[in-house]
This record gives C-alpha cells, structure tokens and sequence, in this order.
C-alpha cells in the first residue's frame, strides 16, 4: 500500500495520505480516492478526499519545479474537496508549508497549519507521490 508522508524539518510526520484507490478505472476523467490523516502540535484531523488524478499529477509536476528552483509556489486545492496546501519558498530559500481544512458540514469550522519543510526532503515527497499514483494505475 502506498504512503504519502509529508515532513517537517524534524523530519516528523505532519500529514499523511495513504489509503489509494481508483474509484472507476474506465471512466474520465479518473478520480483518486485516498485518506488524510494530520497531525500538527496538538491538533489532528482525518479526512476523505476524492480527487482527480489529474489534480495530484500537476501537484507532483509543480513541487518537481519547485524542486529545480523554477517557481516558489504551489497550491493545491482540490476541487470539490475544502482543502488547500501551500507550499511556499521564502526570499531566504527556506520552505513552509501552509494549509486548510474545512468542514463544509459545520459552518465556519476550519483548522489551519503550517510548518517549516526540508529542501532536502521534497524528492522522497515527489517520488511518494508518483508511487503512489502508479499504484492506482496497475
């Protein structure tokens, strides 16, 4: 089963994804289905997301660049899906991750994270997320 581990600094497990299955493997467009666990100081959330692979694809593309220094910004917001994950490179090269969940079942119930990510680590992130996406492909 393939495993998305997203780290902070202290190389500390913040959020995971894990869980990949393509809901219909015939249809188009194709949509990924996965859970989110986060665990941010003494905040966790768990999540179920579904989402177009094509959405987790350009994700794995634009973190790749940001890897070779080509842009300092990514965002990924899936549609339909009341999340958004930033990842962001400072003026100084420094990475910081910053997102958002929100549960559209209660009104203005939110929670907010952000935590500082390991240059150094974002390979080992792109690549989990191509396992992870072939894993469902096979």
């Amino acid at each position: 089963m393939s495993e998305v581990f997203f780290l902070n600094c202290q190389k500390m497990t913040m959020m995971k994804w894990f869980g990949f299955f393509l809901q219909y493997k015939d249809e188009d467009p194709q949509y990924v289905n996965f859970d989110m666990e986060l665990n941010v100081s003494i905040f966790s959330a768990k999540k179920k997301y579904e989402v177009n692979i094509k959405e987790i694809e350009q994700l794995k593309k634009d973190l790749a660049l940001m890897n070779d220094s080509k842009i300092n910004y990514v965002l990924f917001c899936p549609l339909g899906e009341f999340t958004s994950i930033e990842f962001i490179r400072d003026n100084r090269g420094a990475l910081f991750v910053r997102g958002e969940i929100d549960d559209f079942n209660i009104p203005q119930s939110e929670l907010k994270f952000s935590y500082q990510f390991d240059q150094i680590l974002l390979p080992e992130l792109i690549r989990n997320i191509d396992n992870a996406l072939r894993s469902v492909l096979n």
